[in-house]
C-alpha cells in the first residue's frame, strides 16, 4: 500500500537514492544544464522543449519544491519545479549517459560538477519527478 504526498512550495525533499530522470532544454532550465556540465548550442526554436538529456542527481541532494503545475487534459505539461539547493565548495562526481546531437551515438563518461550556493531552478516532468526515492524528515 502506498500513501499519497504531495508536497507543500517550500518543502525541502533529500533524495534517498539516484534520481534519474529526463532534463528538457527550456530557458527555466538553463542554470542545471550549465550545472549538469551539458553544453549544447540550440539551432532554433524548434528544439524548445523537445531536446532533452537523461541525467542523474545524487542520494543526498536536497530539492526545495517551487511551483507545481497539474493541468487539465494536459498531461504532456505536468511538472514540478525545484531549487537545487547546496554549497559552493561541494562537488560530487556523478555518471552520466547522453546522446549525442549530431549523431545518435550513445557515449558514457564521469563529470565533476559544483552546486552552487545560490539556488538553481529547473522543472521536471511529473511522470520523472513521480520516481523520486526520498529521506523521511
Amino acid at each position: 500500500m502506498k500513501t499519497l504526498f504531495i508536497p507543500p512550495l517550500g518543502t525541502e525533499l533529500t533524495l534517498a537514492e539516484d534520481w534519474h530522470f529526463d532534463l528538457y532544454y527550456e530557458h527555466r532550465n538553463e542554470s542545471l544544464i550549465e550545472v549538469m556540465g551539458i553544453n549544447y548550442k540550440p539551432t532554433g526554436w524548434g528544439d524548445y522543449g523537445k531536446k532533452n538529456w537523461p541525467v542523474v542527481l545524487p542520494a543526498g541532494t536536497t530539492l526545495k519544491v517551487d511551483r507545481i503545475y497539474i493541468r487539465k487534459g494536459g498531461s504532456d505539461f505536468d511538472s514540478v519545479t525545484f531549487f537545487l539547493k547546496g554549497e559552493k565548495t561541494k562537488k560530487k562526481v556523478v555518471d552520466r549517459t547522453y546522446t549525442t546531437f549530431d549523431n545518435g551515438v550513445r557515449t558514457t563518461g564521469k563529470y565533476e560538477y559544483t552546486i552552487p550556493s545560490r539556488g538553481v531552478r529547473f522543472w521536471a516532468k511529473l511522470r520523472d519527478v513521480n520516481k523520486i526515492v526520498m529521506k523521511e524528515e
